[in-house]
């Protein structure tokens, strides 16, 4: 269909859950969503190869001829129920609105003809409810691939395409470093894209959005590179595991090298670096750690420990670095604004 037959809005339609239509079965459409893929269609001259899904509840007649095509029959009077696709149509009548030169844009479309509200309601169901979204982990290693594109193509997209795109790239560049030096303590530890667990301990999912707090928008981080940022992380977290030898010894004991470690950890690692003066040495880092009465010891990370009752959600992890930050900053001086202070 084009989408000028798509902005029949009297005829085609959406079967909106009301309180005067309490058969409904959809939400109303997202003015975000929708403008987005009119920016989309608009700005990246972006097409839409997946069908919309539209129902008629009347039954038709379909008039084969050869090879199985044929003439299918929709009388005039006749409403037509859009089962999946509200978005892209209300930001196909955006673009309309706009350029009335996309009345001509093709977007293709699948009809059934189900004569039963309930069975059109539950294909709707079973399309939102089965679905398999890109995984998190491949999803973010072609995000990094998006960074290449020039500025002008990113701003297009769609913002639930580009989320991240500012730090995502550097910070998996950083965990694939640090996953493959041998002098660190997750040396082949972080589990990457269609590999099997095995002896890893961590997803580069988790590694990779842990590092948030360090890549983006961070004053003192903004003008390292993932070599330097690679240095410092392992220098760090081979001055905890001296700090704490049996929670590495002993991973699967320990929750140290386990998501709350490592978000609540790599959380608390500017503050630490900040502490450590101008050169920023593993002896220095865990000297400034050492002054943690709590912390950094093999018992308060054990799975039996204070963090292992914690929990595993990010309230949790919340919770257990403002302990960290209290700790650390008891026995360490305030924090100082400095300008770069990588010295190797």
């Amino acid at each position: 269909m084009t989408a000028k037959q798509l902005s029949d809005l009297k005829r085609i339609k959406v079967d909106i859950f009301k309180r005067e239509n309490e058969e409904g079965y959809q939400r109303e459409s997202s003015d975000k969503r929708s403008e987005e893929f009119a920016k989309y269609v608009i700005n990246a001259k972006g097409i839409s190869p997946v069908s919309i899904l539209i129902n008629v509840r009347k039954k038709l007649t379909f008039e084969r001829r050869i090879g199985g095509y044929g003439k299918l029959s929709i009388p005039d009077d006749t409403y037509m129920w859009i089962v999946d696709g509200q978005h892209r149509r209300q930001g196909l009548l955006i673009a309309i609105k706009d350029r009335e030169e996309y009345e001509n844009y093709q977007i293709p479309i699948v009809i059934t003809n189900l004569t039963k509200t309930y069975e059109e309601a539950k294909q709707f169901i079973i399309i939102n409810k089965t679905q398999k979204g890109v995984r998190s982990d491949l999803a973010e290693r072609l995000l990094s691939k998006l960074f290449e594109e020039p500025e002008g193509i990113l701003s297009q997209l769609p913002s639930t395409v580009t989320r991240g795109i500012t730090w995502m790239p550097k910070a998996i560049e950083v965990s694939e470093k640090i996953n493959e030096r041998k002098d660190s303590v997750w040396y082949k530890k972080i589990r990457f894209p269609n590999e099997p667990k095995l002896t890893t301990l961590s997803s580069q999912k988790s590694f990779t959005e842990s590092l948030r707090p360090i890549i983006f928008k961070n004053e003192i981080f903004e003008s390292y590179n993932a070599e330097e940022i690679t240095e410092l992380l392992v220098r760090y977290w081979n001055a905890i595991s001296e700090l704490c030898p049996n929670a590495f010894r002993l991973p699967q004991e320990h929750l140290i090298q386990k998501t709350i470690g490592i978000f609540t950890l790599h959380r608390l690692f500017p503050l630490v670096i900040s502490y450590c003066g101008e050169k920023i040495s593993k002896e220095r880092i865990r000297e400034v750690l050492s002054k943690m009465e709590k912390g950094m010891n093999d018992n308060y990370w054990s799975n039996n420990g204070q963090i292992g009752l914690a929990g595993s959600n990010q309230k949790a992890f919340s919770i257990i670095y403002k302990k960290l930050l209290d700790y650390l900053e008891e026995d360490n001086v305030k924090k100082t604004k400095r300008k770069r202070l990588f010295e190797l």
